[in-house]
């Protein structure tokens, strides 16, 4: 949890304090030790705070001083947290000293009293210091809550009800799941779609879920820092959480009476990676207007040439080709002729078909020589095109934002109006 301040985490945490607080033990404890007030107040500003953690959170990028003020808060919520805890123990320990059995006779006695003694001594010295850290906590709790209006923070949510209006949907889908052509409560229109007799050209086929290829490099990069995220990649990952929301009207779009020829795009950048130089690779096969299968992922080894990249690609990319092929010929739309791979590296084509480059290519994996085997037998043709037609670009490195849409655009991904 340290490390992040965002939203996500953090208002969790003031979450489960304004319940710790609430707890019904907690709270005659706090009677007892008539601190009840005080935490009545600590209850009274967490929510108020938890009410513009949204609001903060948006805007600690642009202001430093909402930055600095959410580390507080964090720190402030840790000491909170080991106050209560520091609570609940003691209202524990009290509740074992009055719940204890008569007390025995002879030596047992003795000793019992004394054990006894020791512990309402050491409870009244805690709470001792339990009563200053309480005051210490109250100031510094109002203290934060006034500076939250000098920052400008505002209320997104109403009070503490406001938690009710961030329960996620009951699936994976982070946009409304009914304003998506395709969903469960169009099922049977598709249906009776796919099954009409004489379908026109410009009638939809199918419109898978929200978030294709498009965000498949961003996805695949920030998963590689799953086990040690820092508050950056969790900054990254809302940023993509946005860019869906943004596009939730977007899918991907297949057509009726369209060509089921099968055609891949692979390509690869070179030792992207700054921690170990390796290279990303990335494909798509295309089966009339959408694609079908698409992949982002860091390569196995170290290449040392962009050839040497591109080709380990490739030689992925015709691996799926022959699976998809297979697919294909089950469902009765087998393939004629060899597939057609794209590659925009002139010297990985040249590598696939004949060994005029053995004096620099030969400390490549044996292997990756599959890809001459498939291009030999006729299975996959490797077809040179220019950079600015590569679709697989789109899942290899960050692009610019015209660069970005064509290529979106290419992959089939866009709204139901600019499909038709």
């Amino acid at each position: 949890m340290a490390g992040f301040v965002g939203e996500a985490v953090l208002s969790g945490f003031i979450q489960k304090l304004v319940d710790m607080v609430a707890s019904p033990e907690l709270w005659k404890y706090a009677r007892e030790e008539q601190v009840d007030s005080e935490l009545n107040e600590w209850k009274k500003i967490l929510m108020k705070i938890y009410a513009v953690l949204h609001d903060a959170e948006d805007k600690q990028m642009t202001n430093p001083l909402v930055k600095m003020w959410l580390h507080d808060l964090r720190d402030l919520a840790y000491d909170v947290e080991d106050i209560l805890d520091e609570s609940v123990s003691q209202a524990l320990r009290r509740n074992l000293i009055v719940a204890q059995p008569q007390p025995p006779t002879g030596t047992v006695r003795s000793i019992f009293s004394s054990l006894s003694t020791s512990l309402t001594l050491s409870a009244a010295w805690s709470n001792l210091s339990m009563g200053s850290k309480i005051e210490e906590i109250t100031a510094r709790l109002q203290d934060i809550s006034a500076q939250k209006k000098h920052l400008d923070l505002r209320d997104v949510f109403a009070g503490w009800s406001g938690r009710k209006r961030l329960r996620r949907l009951p699936s994976t889908s982070l946009v409304i799941e009914s304003c998506i052509y395709g969903r469960e409560t169009e099922k049977a229109a598709i249906l009776a779609m796919l099954l009409k007799d004489d379908p026109s050209d410009d009638e939809v086929c199918v419109i898978p879920i929200v978030g294709m290829g498009d965000i498949m490099h961003s996805v695949s990069l920030i998963s590689r820092y799953m086990e040690n995220p820092t508050e950056l990649h969790f900054l990254a990952a809302k940023k993509i959480c946005r860019y869906l929301q943004g596009t939730k009207d977007f899918g991907l779009f297949y057509k009726k009476g369209k060509r089921s020829d099968l055609i891949g795009f692979t390509d690869s950048d070179y030792a992207g990676d700054q921690d170990n130089r390796r290279s990303t690779s990335g494909y798509v096969f295309m089966l009339g207007t959408g694609a079908v299968s698409w992949s982002s992922k860091k390569q196995p080894i170290v290449t040392l040439s962009t050839t040497e990249a591109e080709f380990v690609a490739a030689t992925v990319c015709a691996c799926q080709a022959i699976w998809l092929r297979k697919i294909l010929e089950e469902l009765h739309l087998k393939q004629v002729g060899a597939t057609t791979i794209f590659c925009d590296n002139s010297s990985t084509i040249k590598l696939s078909k004949n060994p005029v480059l053995h004096g620099r290519s030969k400390h490549i994996d044996v292997k990756y020589y599959f890809l001459r085997d498939l291009s030999n037998d006729g299975v996959i043709d490797l077809v040179y095109c220019r950079s600015e037609n590569q679709v697989a670009d789109i899942f290899t490195k960050p692009l610019k934002l015209a660069v970005f849409l064509e290529l979106r655009k290419l992959l089939g991904v866009s709204t139901l109006e600019y499909s038709i």
